[in-house]
């Protein structure tokens, strides 16, 4: 071969000849020597016991410098952001981390003041919307039930039987009393004449009776029109649709974005009639539009899918919107609201790149517009090169699972170990597990020592490319948590490399 070289390689203890382009010779030497310049690399430490966890939320995010410093700028400035990737880049974790970090520094001025209260409005198919001081909402409400109530005090139920009882006293004696005159009158006929007198008197009293009866129906019968009265006066009660004392998120994480989850919308009222309706605004339920300043969309192909997009893009723009019933088939199809309500809201939404493309060509890149006008669009790392730094990443990547391990047992295992403590732990693992383990045996996390850390950025290089790490850590979070679980098996004291290799054959 005209660029071909005599390479000499060891394998197996044999001397093997072949030839070689010069670069694959490089490759061949470069490859060769991999683990042990590795090994160099993690010299500053021993175990991941020594690796120290950055305080600042978002630098726990590895790999994704550009999407970090997108999101520390859209934290500055209230921002929209689209992060673009591959599931597993770490799309999910940087917007919580965002979230955690925009919280710590603005929360206490993003989050919403007033309550949003609903009112009546023009008619039966409209209602208001009013932003009112939480303190002052409840003061209003309250005064206005308590008019209510005593106003519904002062209609009690009308009644004559104080007058009514008396008059049937007196109408019962007088029929006893002509009873036993006739029965007298058989052996005292001077007693007929009895007779004659209390069945008149019977007869009055009788009378009277009716009369105070059908006096207390009429009255009645006009009550029950003050009674709708009172029932309409509780209908025009406002019905606080959002309390920000009891919604304390300032994310809402949006799956499947759709005008009842993104804008809200109003109940079926499943009584319509016989006065036992319930108004528009007792039915009124809000989205996250109108409640939280920061709304976060996993997955921009189910907002495509779900027709939401010319909805999104005109609130994006307007920042207000009306709400209204809907496409449904529902009572509350028809209802709508007569005033605006506010929505400014940062959008943290997430995609894959078959979805970026359908969203340069859809509407000439509208939504991508809207995004850039306020924010940026973040293309996430699928793999980054094998530095220093990088390789520190990963160390630092591993010991957070590993602390996570430990809370994850800790929140199913501590009521256990708090009442029957390691022994009974083992117990249970036995019988999990069906065979003996060891007395000392603990259900703890284990650190990761040097070498098993080393077999996880090899593992990072296999499956990235050009001499790359893989930035898809997803599937590795599994192959930590199945290492860390073999070391403690085998009551190892740190996870050796035989755990790392192990875990990945089973999940490969």
């Amino acid at each position: 071969m005209q660029d071909g070289f005599m390479c000499w390689t060891r394998s197996g203890g044999m001397y093997m000849h072949d030839e070689y382009t010069r670069n694959d010779c490089q490759w061949i030497k470069e490859l060769m020597l991999y683990p042990r310049n590795l090994e160099e690399r993690l010299r500053f430490f021993q175990d991941t016991s020594q690796i120290t966890v950055p305080d600042d939320p978002i630098e726990k995010v590895i790999f994704q410098d550009r999407a970090k410093e997108a999101i520390r700028k859209i934290a500055q400035n209230k921002g929209h952001i689209l992060m673009v990737g591959r599931p597993g880049t770490g799309k999910s974790m940087l917007a919580n981390m965002f979230n955690q970090v925009l919280d710590d520094a603005l929360g206490d001025y993003l989050r919403p003041k007033d309550s949003i209260l609903a009112y009546p409005g023009k008619d039966k198919n409209h209602i208001r919307f009013t932003y009112q001081n939480p303190e002052k909402a409840d003061e209003l409400i309250q005064n206005i039930h308590q008019s209510i109530s005593s106003a519904r005090e002062s209609v009690a139920l009308f009644s004559l039987s104080d007058q009514i009882k008396p008059i049937t006293k007196v109408r019962n004696l007088l029929l006893i009393a002509s009873l036993l005159s006739i029965i007298g009158g058989l052996f005292f006929p001077v007693l007929f004449a009895l007779t004659g007198l209390a069945g008149i008197g019977a007869i009055f009293m009788f009378i009277q009776e009716n009369n105070h009866k059908v006096q207390e129906k009429i009255q009645r019968d006009a009550q029950q029109g003050m009674k709708n009265s009172v029932k309409h006066l509780e209908d025009m009660i406002p019905e606080v649709v959002y309390d920000p004392r009891k919604d304390k998120d300032l994310m809402a994480r949006v799956s499947e974005p759709d005008d009842r989850n993104m804008k809200g919308g109003f109940r079926h009222d499943p009584y319509q009639s016989g006065n036992l309706h319930t108004p528009a605004h007792k039915r009124t339920y809000l989205g996250a539009h109108a409640k939280s300043p920061v709304i976060y969309i996993d997955e921009l192909k189910t907002l495509v899918k779900s027709g939401y997009m010319s909805d999104l893009l005109e609130i994006m723009q307007n920042k207000r919107f009306i709400l209204e019933g809907g496409r449904n088939t529902g009572s509350g199809a028809a209802d709508r609201a007569e005033n605006e309500l506010r929505a400014e809201n940062i959008i943290i939404a997430c995609c894959n790149h078959d979805t970026l493309s359908y969203l340069q060509s859809e509407g000439d890149g509208a939504f991508l517009s809207r995004i850039e006008d306020r924010g940026e669009i973040v293309q996430m790392e699928s793999a980054v090169p094998e530095t220093t730094e990088s390789i520190r990443q990963v160390a630092q990547y591993i010991k957070q699972e590993v602390i996570n391990l430990g809370e994850d047992l800790k929140d199913t295992w501590g009521a256990i170990i708090e009442k029957e403590g390691y022994e009974g732990v083992r117990t249970r693992s036995e019988k999990i597990f069906g065979q003996n383990l060891p007395k000392d045996y603990r259900l703890v996390e284990r650190e990761f020592s040097r070498p098993a850390v080393l077999e996880v950025i090899k593992e990072l290089r296999c499956r990235g490319n050009d001499r790359k790490l893989s930035s898809m850590l997803r599937p590795m979070n599994g192959i930590i948590k199945t290492a860390e679980f073999e070391a403690i098996l085998d009551n190892s004291p740190l996870v050796q490399p035989k755990h790392v290799r192990k875990a990945l054959q089973e999940h490969l």
